[in-house]
């Protein structure tokens, strides 16, 4: 199978990921990548690229800008509070939510000299960053630089271009051509073991090293050809060793 990585939108004039945020590390003491997830139910393939990209992103980051580097996992999942409870914290919907994120983000920078660059997957670029997160901050006065910057993560596809998805698969017979391990982390884990992790870790490792090879999208046959692959390469490695 030959792979092809055309360099598409902003690889064209970027030689690597951190050139995105030179300009805004100049006068930060820290970055910080913030995942922003909202799982429903038990993390599928598409989350575990977003989480582990966090965390590649951000030792990217710190070697390159020799500056301390975290990640911020911020997860919700189900809860019950009295409204009359004083440390009671009431969360806010998606669209709300991602703006006073950002604007909390934003006084970070300014207080505490922290750059925060927000994850997510790329099915929430486009539409929703003008409509809901830019328009939305320009409201509360927060625009230009002040904006937190946003990178997105490659998606995963069926072999019909559409993205493979937590609530969709779950219906119903749907993805039942699919195998199981790109539709459950689980699945992955019993079919590749914990070295798959490790995989799946020097997979993304090379993604975020090279412009053209993270700002794309992946489909299902390509990982199954990739994981082949590494799977063959590892037990060649083990059976050498022996």
């Amino acid at each position: 199978m030959e792979i092809v990585y055309p360099p598409v939108g902003i690889a064209h004039i970027i030689g690597q990921i951190p050139d995105l945020i030179t300009d805004r590390m100049a006068t930060a003491s820290q970055v910080r990548v913030a995942c922003a997830m909202q799982p429903k139910a038990a993390p599928h393939f598409g989350t575990g690229i977003v989480i582990l990209s966090a965390f590649a992103l951000a030792r990217l980051f710190q070697d390159t800008f020799g500056k301390p580097a975290s990640v911020l996992l911020d997860m919700l999942g189900s809860q019950a509070a009295r409204l009359d409870d004083p440390a009671v914290v009431i969360d806010a919907n998606t669209p709300i939510r991602t703006v006073l994120r950002s604007l909390c983000f934003s006084r970070d920078r300014d207080e505490h000299d922290l750059e925060t660059v927000i994850l997510n997957g790329g099915d929430w670029a486009g539409a929703w960053m003008q409509r809901v997160y830019f328009d939305g901050l320009h409201q509360l006065n927060c625009r230009g630089t002040q904006v937190p910057f946003n990178i997105f993560t490659p998606q995963i596809l069926d072999d019909s271009g559409a993205k493979l998805s937590k609530t969709i698969y779950l219906t119903q017979g749907a993805y039942a051509d699919v195998p199981p391990a790109w539709t459950s982390m689980q699945a992955f884990q019993d079919r590749f073991g914990t070295a798959g992790l490790d995989m799946l870790w020097d997979e993304i490792g090379r993604w975020v090293r090279s412009p053209e090879k993270f700002f794309r999208n992946y489909t299902v046959r390509y990982l199954e050809y990739a994981f082949g692959q590494m799977s063959t390469s590892q037990s060649a490695t083990i059976a050498l060793s022996r």
